[in-house]
């Protein structure tokens, strides 16, 4: 295959080592007991890396998510993903989602005061300024609005710190 490849693309080149070395690798992984580690490859692990990659990543947070679509992103059933989701947060796959998209915008109404309390909400998931408003309100004790004036307030004041 490497001789055949008169246009030079190396692309021949790349499998034939790549071969190679799926093929040391399995010698290596036959002459030695390698023993599994659970906690690598429990299914608790792979809700846990699941929630951990949306709270990283805002767009993520501002996908349009069903509890069936978590579940099937992380290779599960409903009723197994909710159980482990439980586990973990102690919150359902719901109460969590809203939990981290809060917490996302609750860092961005600070950090970007050039978007409004709804483009906040929008970027982070919520379907609605208003439901949003209100999911903060309960969870905060204030409205966005008012949150990201006291931030700025107490910014202004301590030059730099925050009073929350």
């Amino acid at each position: 295959a490497v001789e055949t490849d008169d246009g030079g693309s190396s692309v021949s080149r790349l499998a034939v080592f790549l071969n190679e070395m799926f093929l040391l690798l399995l010698d290596m992984l036959r002459s030695r007991r390698v023993p599994m580690d659970r906690s690598l490859t429990s299914t608790q692990r792979t809700v846990q890396l699941f929630w951990q990659s949306l709270r990283e990543n805002v767009e993520h947070l501002a996908l349009e998510w069903t509890v069936q679509r978590m579940a099937k992103e992380c290779g599960l059933g409903v009723t197994r993903f909710t159980h482990c989701t439980r586990e973990l947060a102690n919150m359902t796959p719901g109460q969590c989602l809203n939990h981290y998209r809060l917490e996302a915008a609750q860092q961005m109404l600070v950090i970007r005061p050039d978007l409004t309390v709804t483009q906040v909400a929008l970027a982070c998931g919520f379907g609605s300024g208003q439901y949003f408003s209100s999911l903060f309100r309960t969870a905060h004790g204030v409205t966005p609005a008012r949150y990201r004036e006291s931030m700025r307030e107490g910014s202004d004041r301590n030059h730099g710190r925050s009073s929350f």
